[in-house]
């Protein structure tokens, strides 16, 4: 579970925060890219991800969380057979465990012992498992300024992340400030590309100093992604698959556990019967079972995903189709915002064991 929203940030660079960095050769830039789009044709291979994200205000701890997964792939010959182990620590909020297979066309799903089975394919593995959203933001970005270095066989390829690149990874973590002076205390990204021009590692350590007014804010996010055993992972299944089979569980069952599983593990509660809210302060996360709708409520309205239809909208201002990625009378902020209701909920989801497609 994470706080998030889109908006739009505005920090001003003060003094220390960073030396110059040369621009990367072209020959740099273009290794990187090619190892992007070479690692996401992987089939077969063991990933570790694990991001931390700190929020310091005056000295004192307000927001700490570590999320945690732990990836076994094998797609060779078209076996889509995966494994996926997920921890996820919040301070003030707990802790939650979930293992998840994939075989045959099903999700294995074990969380706070209970085990059930849902039916879902490897695509949908794919993009709700497959590769977290923030690795998906920091490969998007363009990275410009940084430097080349040799490792034995490797090449490792360091940055100095720029402003808009601070200001979306903050973004990503739900952290919103207005114009606001800072200065980096860290900043360093770092891939690691192998010599067959794999992606084996990503680094990331950012510490950013926030003064707002009187109150001095430190912003830590780290994250740390290994890719190893490459064409040599074997995913192994528990003897006792059938077991979880025979708890196979209908499209109700599946939205009973998964609001058991927010009021449980995430203290979402219950406003009226079948409506769960998460308050953040600045924003609320609502689950409507009754209507089949996520809303994203916040200052800048309620954005509105229904998943049963597949639609997002903004009130009666305006309507957006996910199957036809159809806007209808929504601006792009509209939009973004549509989007990333439909983006919290899959994570929601994701984090209590539940698959969105199994709520259909």
């Amino acid at each position: 579970m994470k706080k998030i929203i889109a908006c739009c940030l505005a920090l001003l660079m003060i003094t220390g925060c960073s030396k110059n960095v040369e621009k990367i050769s072209d020959s740099s830039a273009q290794l990187l890219n090619d190892a992007i789009i070479k690692s996401k044709e992987l089939k077969n291979y063991t990933k570790n991800e694990t991001l931390e994200v700190k929020l310091e205000v005056d000295g004192t701890t307000n927001y700490d969380t570590t999320s945690v997964i732990e990836s076994y792939i094998n797609n060779n010959d078209n076996q889509n057979e995966a494994k996926s182990k997920m921890y996820v620590s919040v301070t003030g909020v707990g802790e939650s465990a979930i293992q998840l297979w994939i075989k045959d066309g099903k999700f294995y799903i074990e969380s706070d012992g209970s085990r059930f089975v849902q039916e879902g394919t490897f695509e949908e593995y794919e993009s709700q498992l497959g590769e977290s959203d923030f690795t998906k933001l920091i490969e998007g970005f363009d990275f410009l300024y940084g430097t080349e270095e040799k490792s034995g066989k490797n090449t490792i390829l360091k940055f100095k992340l720029n402003e808009t690149q601070i200001m979306n990874i903050l973004a990503s973590q739900g952290e919103i400030f207005e114009e606001v002076e800072y200065k980096e205390n860290t900043n360093l990204m770092a891939f690691t590309i192998d010599e067959n021009k794999y992606i084996v590692e990503i680094h990331l350590d950012l510490n950013i100093e926030i003064i707002e007014q009187d109150t001095i804010i430190n912003s830590i996010v780290k994250l740390d992604y290994n890719i190893s055993d490459i064409n040599k992972t074997v995913v192994e299944f528990p003897e006792n698959l059938a077991e979880f089979a025979s708890a196979k569980q209908t499209n109700d069952d599946n939205q009973n556990e998964l609001m058991k599983a927010l009021m449980e593990l995430y203290n979402y509660e219950e406003v009226e019967p079948g409506i769960i809210q998460y308050d953040w302060g600045s924003e609320i996360y609502e689950f409507n079972f009754n209507k089949k709708e996520f809303n994203l409520i916040s200052e800048f309205g309620t954005y509105t995903y229904n998943w049963s239809d597949k639609t997002g909208y903004l009130g009666g201002v305006c309507t957006y189709n996910f199957d036809k990625s159809e806007n209808i009378g929504c601006s792009d902020e509209e939009t973004a915002n549509i989007q990333l209701a439909k983006e919290i909920f899959d994570s929601e989801c994701q984090a209590s064991g539940v698959s969105p497609s199994s709520l259909n």
